[in-house]
């Protein structure tokens, strides 16, 4: 069974290096794995997949827990990091007949994203 971990973590190359090199040197095989900006800078959301291979994840979250660039971790399921990720936006397709045709558009539909 594959299992999903969050952690709130320092925004540096080092934090992903140290994570992912935890989780290798425990044993557990990490199925996918990514970082991204939070909104603050200085802050970033990884993700990451890992097989439950009957040894409990509970052991693996506790130890990242004691790094010193993770603020906090959690096991969520997939729904909700489905949720989390999606972004939520719809695009139109337009025939364009110039360059600055697309670049007006794309303004006036960015205004009416950022207004809802």
């Amino acid at each position: 069974m594959d299992r999903m971990l969050l952690a709130l973590v320092n925004n540096q190359p080092e934090t992903l290096m140290r994570v992912t090199g935890l989780i290798r040197r425990r044993g557990y095989i990490m199925k996918k794995i990514s970082m991204v900006e939070a909104s603050d800078s200085s802050f970033a959301y990884l993700t990451a997949k890992i097989k439950d291979e009957n040894r409990g994840i509970e052991q693996i979250i506790d130890q990242i827990k004691k790094l010193v660039d993770v603020h906090k971790v959690e096991e969520i399921n997939h729904k909700s990091l489905y949720k989390r990720e999606t972004p939520l936006f719809s695009s139109k397709t337009y025939k364009l007949k110039s360059n600055k045709e697309g670049v007006d558009i794309m303004h006036t539909d960015r205004k009416k994203v950022e207004n809802n």
